[in-house]
């Protein structure tokens, strides 16, 4: 080929015909090619405008140049090294309405096969992980893909990423079931803004003449899917029928690719998608005590693995009803601020379901999601369905105040009774935080999964929706940690304070706690004075009313505290740091025994939570008031 610097050089002018050789069979193109080289846009259009006849003419090889050009703009190197096949293999492959590379080239610049953001780290015991690059920025045209029958074969690379399913403009290519298409809005917000995604047309177009025009509905209402497809018109080419044109359900899987995958998600959370979840998680809602129960202001929950979840909410409503609700300078006693009505209790909820997932996506972005009435992937030997998870649908927040109203408005699908408000609340959380940098936080094994067996559930969960961070460690920052014959490796802890407080005692095994799972002074003075609380694994929350607690020292010599757990458990003390002369063991400042009204106190409760107390106050003396059981 030659490379001519005029690009006024006519294209066809040939003046070198090559020879039909044994190694080459000319094809009547690509033997008598041109190359023109521009380093200015401007250029460039002025030369495809004069000269696009050439890839217009009919018949003609107006493809064939398009895609030729497109590789040497790439680099016929890169090209081949994008494709990360075996050597002797080629761009084009076998499908029948052609590769998926070509299009990858031609949306994103890279020739990939690989359809997820960024750089993915493939490997295992025997091998180096190795790099498989996929969408490196955002697109401007985006790309969906559904595979029909072979949808549940489907491996993450082959997953679109956000990059392409989130373009720049609403409009997308798409393969549905080997056939290619194209999805388009001409609302231009339509991605910029979630309000605008509740109801919309989409049009779906095909170059064998094939079009479908069809609303979008988004909106959540009851007994009504999450998302709704309704056809409004259709025209289809007799000659050339494409399923997804004449059968619905490939279409609108399609349009459904756009939300979250049910498999990546149930495997990070549980540790495969071919088993049935833990019953707990799909049965437990976000439901408050009645408002005539001795604690109103509390989450009910039996004994199962979704209490530490619970007892990190519980902390934030706490939080909201002792702190945020009330003005600064007025005072309230702990009683009233406790006794919520049904409004109160509401409110309070999908204020700290808020604030959680916003304090998780570090106050840019939150997501959410629902489940509808179809399910995105069938029952198979490879996915076991849950009745959730794949049903999900997805909302994107980029403002607080959106998501507050969001909440607000489908919070039922949180409190229903039995019903997976739970499991919805750690999804939401882990798609906020993201599936992979979650998997990072564990720094774990791989097959590592976040809720692991813990009877009340596992202490990465906790972390996730205190701190945003699915980290086991506990300390503050980034601690490095290697010997003589390892580099050393970082340890990501707390890396900033936190709203709610985290205090852990582990009874008998508490000598045998590192450094890393000892909480460091973000968790133990937190903003405001509440604590999660995890005593020899047993989840509850420690709590005090005074807001300056933690920010003046002469408010901590002698103060009350208070411990509840979703059980039903509270139990209210006196922590007192003022020195002291000895006295008898086991009086009080009035001589008294340091028990309850009866001179009784049940030494297994007693002590774990002295010891939690001693965590924060190491010297402190405390006494118990008290004690209420719930005997559920």
């Amino acid at each position: 080929m030659k490379k001519c610097q005029k690009f006024a050089v006519n294209y066809i002018e040939c003046i070198r015909q090559f020879m039909r050789f044994h190694s080459y069979f000319a094809d009547g193109v690509t033997e008598k090619l041109y190359l023109f080289d521009f380093t200015s846009k401007e250029e460039l259009q002025i030369f495809l405008k004069r000269y696009l006849y050439y890839f217009t003419e009919d018949p003609g090889p107006g493809a064939m140049l398009l895609l030729y050009a497109a590789i040497f703009t790439r680099g016929v190197p890169k090209v081949k090294t994008d494709l990360d096949a075996p050597k002797g293999a080629y761009l084009l492959g076998h499908l029948e309405e052609g590769s998926l590379n070509i299009v990858t080239l031609l949306l994103s610049g890279r020739a990939t096969p690989y359809l997820h953001n960024g750089v993915v780290y493939v490997g295992d015991e025997d091998h180096y992980a190795l790099p498989q690059f996929g969408i490196l920025a955002r697109a401007t045209i985006g790309l969906l893909v559904f595979e029909g029958e072979n949808e549940h074969l489907k491996g993450s690379s082959r997953q679109p990423g956000s990059r392409l399913k989130t373009p720049a403009y609403p409009i997308w290519v798409t393969l549905c079931c080997g056939h290619y298409g194209v999805l388009f809005n001409s609302n231009r917000e339509l991605l910029r803004n979630y309000h605008a995604e509740k109801r919309f047309e989409l049009h779906y177009y095909t170059c064998a003449g094939n079009c479908v025009s069809m609303t979008v509905d988004n909106r959540v209402q009851d007994f009504c899917p999450m998302t709704s497809i309704q056809r409004q018109s259709s025209s289809t080419n007799s000659k050339d029928k494409h399923e997804e044109v004449t059968n619905a359900s490939p279409l609108e899987r399609l349009i459904h690719c756009k939300w979250p995958e049910a498999k990546e998600i149930r495997t990070a959370v549980f540790g495969t998608c071919t088993a049935p979840p833990r019953g707990d998680w799909t049965r437990t809602p976000l439901a408050f005590l009645p408002v005539d129960s001795d604690y109103p202001f509390g989450l009910t929950c039996v004994k199962n693995a979704t209490r530490g979840l619970l007892s990190v909410v519980q902390a934030f409503v706490i939080k909201y009803l002792l702190f945020d609700k009330r003005a600064k300078e007025k005072s309230v006693p702990l009683d009233v601020m406790l006794r919520p009505n049904e409004d109160d209790q509401q409110v309070a909820l999908w204020t700290s379901i808020s604030n959680i997932l916003w304090n998780i996506g570090e106050k840019q972005r939150a997501e959410v999601v629902l489940p509808g009435d179809t399910p995105h992937i069938p029952h198979s030997h490879t996915y076991f369905q849950d009745s959730v998870t794949e049903k999900l649908y997805m909302f994107e927040f980029t403002k607080l105040e959106d998501l507050q109203i969001f909440i607000k408005r489908y919070l039922h699908y949180f409190t229903e009774d039995p019903g997976p408000g739970t499991l919805l609340l750690l999804y939401c959380a882990i798609f906020t935080r993201g599936i992979d940098k979650m998997l990072a936080d564990l720094d774990a094994p791989k097959g590592a999964n976040l809720v692991g067996p813990s009877e009340e559930g596992a202490l990465n969960v906790v972390t996730l929706l205190i701190s945003g961070r699915a980290t086991p460690y506990l300390h503050n920052g980034v601690v490095y940690v290697g010997d003589e014959d390892h580099y050393a490796m970082p340890q990501y802890g707390i890396l900033g304070r936190a709203q709610v407080g985290l205090l852990i005692y582990e009874g008998e095994n508490e000598h045998l706690k590192g450094n890393s799972r000892q909480p460091g002074s973000r968790l133990k003075t937190p903003a405001t004075p509440v604590w999660v609380t995890a005593s020899c694994g047993h989840y509850g929350v420690m709590f005090n009313s005074n807001r300056e607690l933690l920010r003046n020292y002469h408010a901590e010599k002698r103060f009350e505290l208070h411990y509840y757990t979703c059980a039903g458990a509270y139990i209210s003390m006196t922590v007192n740091n003022q020195p002291q002369e000895d006295k008898g063991q086991g009086q009080d400042d009035d001589g008294g025994e340091a028990g309850d009204g009866n001179g009784k106190q049940n030494d297994s409760v007693v002590a774990p939570i002295e010891a939690l107390v001693h965590c924060k106050w190491m010297e402190a003396k405390i006494i118990f008031h008290e004690p209420k059981n719930n005997s559920k």
